[in-house]
Order: C-alpha cells, then structure tokens, then sequence
C-alpha cells in the first residue's frame, strides 16, 4: 500500500520518469522503515524473553537515524528535481 500510494502521489507530480521514480523511492524507503520498526519491536521483545538488554536506544542512535534520514531526503531532492533527467538524457 505504501508503494502504490506514493506511486500515485509521483504520477499526481507528473508523468515524467523522475517524478515517478521519486514516488517509488519514497514507497520503498516507507517499506524499508516499516520492516525495521517492526523488526525491532519483534528482537526487543525476543531479547527480553531471553533475559536480554533491549537493543540500544541513545542519543547516538538518534542522531545516526537524523543523519540517514536526511540524505535520503537530499536524494530524493535530486531525483524529484529533474536535474537527473538532465545529466543523463541530455539532446
């Protein structure tokens, strides 16, 4: 559903290939954070039953998910640009 829904959101931009290239990478990026989230909850609770510490959760950790958020942002700025269709399609 995230990438059908972002996927539409892109062709809603316009039907070039960037603007649905950059429906697609902001579906997959919303699946790929899904999965972890779900998985992490998954391990926390797995790690407990075993009488293990939770996975880590610090400020570091915080600010390493600020850091990648970010970029893959900046790259999804470039792919939704166009400025992509422009170096690698030039007439």
């Amino acid at each position: 559903a995230y990438i059908v829904n972002m996927l539409i959101m892109g062709f809603w931009h316009g039907v070039t290939w960037y603007y649905i290239a950059y429906g697609l990478f902001h579906g997959l990026g919303l699946v790929i954070n899904d999965a972890w989230v779900r998985k992490k909850k998954t391990l926390n609770k797995e790690r407990k039953k075993a009488g293990k510490a939770a996975l880590p959760e610090n400020r570091w950790i915080q600010l390493l998910g600020m850091v990648v958020t970010f970029h893959v942002v900046m790259l999804s700025f470039l792919i939704f640009s166009g400025f992509l269709n422009n170096l690698w399609f030039k007439k």
